[in-house]
């Protein structure tokens, strides 16, 4: 379980360098399938991944992006509104917070005090999820066979920064509809021009408490939130803009680097009746 403890020398001494932010993963969902799809596949071909929904699901299609860009971006909100309509949704969004650090104490002292001392919005007190085999951290439980939760924060320091590809410790703010909804994000033009500082502290706090003692559930039963005190984001040294504008150092291409293998993900042509069996696509036969 999450615990709070008071502010002291030891948590006063901890210096966090400055924040790298950037938009780690975005999910979109198509009601129809348009040519623009194929163009932004051919465009970015290491980053986009385009699947179709089963029937169970619903019919559509999602397009998933990773270390999403300013020219993904701007792709995906050309397609979103196209012909004046609207023709895609966010349905998940995870920004990522990357603090540098490189050795494995320092590590160890950022990701302890992000642990003790950020709190998730309107979460209800209970166990949060760990994993043994990375040391990660999760503010919501997973439940096998069940959605995710709508909003979760996920904490770990054992894989290197996708921006630079330095070691650090990274914090997920990850978003799925419900929530995205709620929040009023659902242009994604809009990111561009997001504040990442404003959108952690819209969904998280930044606590500690005098007399805070025990687990989070223990803790709320005797004081509540509204009695915790409120640290300065100012200590996580959050920079105003998240970075999209310049491209990441794994996504870029030679020309001796073949493109990967794309799954196909639009509609299969329609079968005609007088065409020959020959002619007819497989994947109708």
């Amino acid at each position: 379980m999450q615990k709070i403890i008071a502010p002291s020398r030891r948590h006063s001494s901890v210096r966090f360098p400055p924040c790298v932010i950037y938009v780690d993963t975005l999910h979109c969902f198509f009601r129809r399938w348009s040519r623009g799809l194929d163009e932004l596949r051919l465009r970015h071909p290491w980053q986009i991944e385009i699947r179709r929904l089963s029937i169970d699901r619903g019919r559509g299609y999602t397009v998933r992006a990773q270390r999403v860009t300013a020219p993904i971006i701007c792709d995906l909100a050309a397609l979103q509104f196209a012909g004046g309509k609207q023709r895609a949704t966010i349905s998940r969004l995870d920004v990522a917070y990357d603090w540098p650090a490189e050795t494995q104490e320092s590590r160890y002292r950022l990701r302890r005090f992000l642990f003790r001392h950020l709190l998730l919005r309107h979460r209800r007190a209970g166990d949060m999820q760990w994993w043994h085999d990375s040391e990660a951290t999760a503010w919501k439980t997973y439940k096998e066979g069940q959605r995710p939760p709508a909003k979760n924060l996920i904490l770990y320091d054992d894989k290197p920064s996708k921006v630079d590809g330095r070691p650090c410790v990274h914090l997920d703010l990850r978003m799925y509809g419900p929530a995205l909804r709620r929040a009023g994000i659902d242009r994604i033009g809009g990111l561009l021009t997001l504040n990442p500082a404003h959108h952690l502290a819209q969904f998280c706090r930044l606590v500690t408490h005098i007399r805070a003692k025990g687990s989070l559930t223990i803790f709320h039963q005797r004081h509540p939130r509204k009695r915790l005190v409120d640290l300065p984001w100012s200590r996580l040294r959050l920079p105003d803009r998240p970075h999209v504008n310049a491209p990441f150092p794994h996504t870029t291409r030679t020309t001796d680097t073949p493109l990967p293998s794309v799954r196909a993900a639009h509609p299969p042509p329609r079968r005609s009746a007088s065409s020959p069996p020959s002619l007819r696509s497989k994947r109708n036969a």
